[in-house]
């Protein structure tokens, strides 16, 4: 009905507010006046879920995104999988469970591919290549970000392409090729002024905090003076501008007080 939809829309802005709980409450009335309807029910699910996962509920969130899978198979709605299973791997992330994690979004990838759902697909890789990532297959992942990032330039998704360049630049960076770990966070700093606020990075992808948290990392295990160093000065310079167009200012506290002084003046020139 016209009256559980608008439930479910005000959980949405809801929960893009911060207020998890009062999300939580709107899709539960959502799913309650759909009644019948599976395919709104498993929409108020997919709300509920996400909402207790931003709480760090992630038992009720696992609960809630296998009942949205449950609802979409009933219906063969192969889209709607593919987002509950992102869910239910996600739960499996949240908990240090990389191996269930990548079981699941292996699943999904392949209900994306037999679906031809291109943006499930890049989707899917970029969150393969993460559990590749904090496996320690790092070759792995940077197999399934460039998959992604093929993906996404072929369908015009800047906002997936912003994220696969983000997630390259970790991998760059890990492999201490600092000067293509830059040139892939300048790409996603380009491609972030194409994207769409409604489209700014995902509750399941952090990957542009782990840019900064890599960049910090590396300064400190390799003694880097980013004052004096050109090539770790560019990665902390536009890890830092990432999380700036992220508007989560608090990491810069991670920085040595030298580089964060130096990140501050450039960005005010």
């Amino acid at each position: 009905s016209m009256q559980a939809m608008a439930h479910n829309n005000i959980g949405n802005i809801q929960q893009a507010m911060g207020k998890y709980k009062q999300s939580i409450t709107e899709h539960q009335m959502a799913f309650n006046l759909f009644n019948t309807d599976v395919h709104g029910q498993s929409i108020a699910c997919l709300g509920i879920a996400n909402a207790h996962s931003r709480l760090g509920e992630h038992t009720l969130a696992a609960e809630y995104y296998q009942k949205a899978l449950e609802l979409c198979e009933a219906m063969s709605d192969l889209q709607g999988q593919v987002s509950a299973l992102h869910g239910i791997a996600d739960t499996w992330y949240r908990v240090g469970s990389y191996e269930s994690a990548l079981e699941i979004q292996t699943k999904a990838l392949k209900l994306a591919e037999g679906n031809e759902d291109a943006m499930g697909q890049s989707v899917t890789c970029l969150l393969i290549g993460n559990m590749h990532y904090h496996l320690g297959d790092v070759d792995k992942a940077y197999e399934q970000y460039s998959r992604c990032l093929q993906i996404a330039e072929s369908i015009g998704a800047p906002g997936i392409q912003c994220r696969a360049c983000c997630s390259l630049g970790n991998y760059w960076c890990t492999k201490k090729e600092f000067v293509k770990a830059t040139s892939s966070y300048k790409q996603a700093i380009r491609l972030a002024e194409l994207v769409k606020p409604s489209e700014a990075v995902q509750a399941q992808d952090e990957q542009l905090l782990s840019i900064l948290l890599q960049c910090s990392h590396l300064c400190r295990s390799l003694d880097l003076n980013p004052d004096q160093d050109s090539s770790s000065t560019l990665v902390y310079l536009w890890g830092a501008t990432a999380m700036l167009l992220n508007k989560d200012t608090t990491s810069l506290t991670l920085l040595k007080p030298s580089c964060a002084e130096f990140v501050v003046n450039a960005l005010a020139r």
